[in-house]
């Protein structure tokens, strides 16, 4: 079976098992409404305006997108104090507001540029609504300048303190994140010895694993608590991105000479430009840009999952064993790769443990991919020992 077979494989079970064309989080899902920035709270209020409660509702087409939560999502989160938590990403401000039934209202108001209250726990921020004697009838929520539809998905209400993921789960993606160590230490020592490019690329792209995986999973949270949604948003971003760069460059300087044909390295080397331009559009920050960048992030990954899957595989089939490495370690990647590419350009909705299962990916393809460079290592250290 060759490893496109096994890659979509590994993509239709992932798919399968985290279908969810619902919303991920619980309770009643809000309804939406898109407006200009100069629309407030009193005016999306007012008799007339239509407010979104279909099943299509989610859309950054407006410059300010707004969440309204009625008495029937505030009674389906709970008693006592509540928040409202969503999963961070790049927004300009947050406003909200929470209205009670003695005609009383309320509002917390952040910029993207501030330190946000995180959860240590899981990649979620979360505001804690004002509490008031008279019960609260609805809680509206505006970002301005959104860049990821995900986060208003995933917006709930909850009880105080009762959101994050669990200290097992955080504490298995430390674990995964800290074996990214290993691989810079050893390559550190090979390159003392053996001056192969290939190495420094698979350093820069443990580097990058260690601060994407920190972000999108929270533990940056815990040693930077003062770090802003903008600040998350470009470096989640520009990490993943990076790494995507570093990876192709390790698989073009892994490969032993002639395993590749010079078409198919200059097909590497276009992925690298095709992810730069691509990450620069999708992270511009123009308005004409951002409600469709989101999208246009994840699409651009596409064509290079596909490369790698060619290349990896008409590589394999001429007997090159770093490409076998490459392959076995890789493949769980770019199976999720190609699941968080059908997420992102909003096809679903999918689970929590959807992301947790990158992070296992991830360290699995550190493991592997290290032995596949000690064995390469080796090689190359006999060749030139029999020189």
């Amino acid at each position: 079976m060759s490893l496109l077979r096994l890659a979509i494989l590994m993509f239709a079970t992932v798919i399968l098992a985290g279908w969810s064309p619902a919303r991920a989080a619980s309770g009643p899902a809000p309804c939406t409404l898109q407006s200009t920035l100069w629309d407030s709270y009193r005016t999306v209020s007012a008799p007339g305006v239509r407010r979104d409660c279909g099943a299509d509702r989610w859309s950054l087409a407006g410059q300010r997108s707004w969440l309204f939560f009625d008495r029937e999502a505030i009674a389906a989160a709970g008693v006592g104090p509540l928040e409202f938590n969503a999963r961070t990403s790049r927004f300009h401000r947050i406003s909200l507001y929470v209205r009670y039934a003695d005609g009383s209202t309320a509002s917390i108001v952040r910029q993207g540029s501030e330190a946000m209250p995180y959860r240590l726990a899981g990649p979620d921020f979360y505001l804690t609504l004002p509490q008031r004697a008279s019960p609260p009838v609805e809680v509206a929520v505006a970002f301005d300048r959104l860049g990821y539809v995900t986060t208003l998905k995933t917006a709930r209400l909850s009880p105080a303190g009762a959101g994050g993921w669990s200290t097992g789960t955080m504490l298995l993606i430390a674990l995964f994140t800290g074996l990214a160590l290993a691989p810079i230490v050893f390559n550190i020592a090979f390159f003392r010895v053996l001056r192969e490019r290939f190495l420094l690329w698979h350093m820069a792209l443990a580097i990058c694993i260690i601060c994407h995986t920190s972000l999108s999973s929270g533990l940056a949270f815990a040693v930077v608590p003062g770090i802003s949604a903008l600040a998350y948003g470009y470096w989640s971003q520009i990490s993943f991105s990076i790494g995507i760069v570093a990876a192709t460059m390790f698989c073009l300087n892994f490969l032993e000479p002639g395993k590749a044909t010079l078409w198919e390295r200059r097909a590497l080397m276009a992925s690298v430009g095709w992810i730069i331009l691509f990450g620069a559009v999708a992270m511009a920050p123009f308005e004409a840009v951002r409600p469709w960048g989101n999208k246009l992030y994840f699409a651009g990954y596409l064509p290079v999952l596909l490369t790698y899957v060619v290349v990896l595989t008409r590589a394999w089939r001429r007997g090159s064993r770093a490409a076998r490495y490459q392959a076995i370690a890789w493949m769980p990647i770019i199976a999720c790769g190609f699941e968080r590419v059908a997420r992102g350009l909003g096809l679903y909705v999918g689970p929590v443990w959807l992301d947790q299962l990158l992070y296992l990916a991830i360290a699995l393809e550190l493991v592997i991919t290290a032995l596949g460079v000690a064995d390469r290592f080796m090689i190359l250290r006999r060749e030139r020992d029999w020189a």
